[in-house]
């Protein structure tokens, strides 16, 4: 919990973009999150208690969607250096996240 930081997102504010570096794991206190392709087509809406930006982190990819706040968000991130040490020290973290990305991938 020591290395979440507290972060508040304005309706249509670009959270990130494709071939953006993937630097943070968000998750979402409150609001909603529209991730889009590389064609801005919509994918998914993300709500309250949802994480994305994981693929980026895991993958150590640049980012391949795009992410926009679709309300006022109350979120909180994970700087990818923290990221890299929770999931050192907590290695089940790490799997859980895995798996969200391999569901995610399938659907």
């Amino acid at each position: 919990m020591k290395h979440l930081k507290p972060a508040i997102l304005v309706p249509n504010e670009i959270i990130f973009k494709v071939g953006d570096p993937a630097d943070k794991l968000y998750f979402i206190q409150s609001g909603s999150v529209e991730i889009l392709t590389s064609q801005k087509e919509h994918i998914v809406t993300l709500q309250d208690g949802t994480l994305f930006g994981e693929m980026g982190l895991i993958s150590n990819r640049k980012r391949i969607a795009y992410a926009i706040a679709e309300t006022y968000c109350d979120v909180f991130y994970l700087s990818k250096e923290a990221f890299e040490s929770v999931a050192n020290s907590y290695p089940s973290f790490r799997r859980h996240l895995e798996d969200i990305m391999e569901q995610r991938k399938a659907a």
